[in-house]
């Protein structure tokens, strides 16, 4: 699983996509945001134990996850092998969203 962090350069990249995202469905930033992050409570109220439990072991700048960190840790799952190795290296996620890398 996850066991740091992620940096300020993650997130950086993580807002830019958000951003980019936001952009081609036509809403704002904020509106994305906001809906990552009530997904991302509701997800913790889940009546699903296995879904708390993936958001509770995440390492977390703070409480509960930003929308640069649930869009980053989400995407990171989403690209695991079924053995749980990770698909790509770690900065695979961002090099799309980040032309300088």
């Amino acid at each position: 699983m996850f066991t740091k962090p992620l940096t300020k350069r993650q997130i950086e990249h993580m807002s830019q996509f958000l951003a980019r995202s936001a952009e081609q469905i036509g809403v704002t930033t904020e509106e994305v945001k906001e809906g990552i992050e009530t997904a991302v409570e509701a997800a913790f109220d889940s009546p699903e134990q296995v879904t708390r439990d993936f958001w509770r072991a995440l390492p977390l700048n703070g409480q509960r996850p930003t929308a640069e960190e649930a869009t980053y840790f989400i995407l990171a799952e989403m690209m695991r092998e079924e053995d749980g190795s990770p698909r790509y290296d770690g900065t695979a996620i961002l090099k799309p969203f980040a032309p300088s890398m």
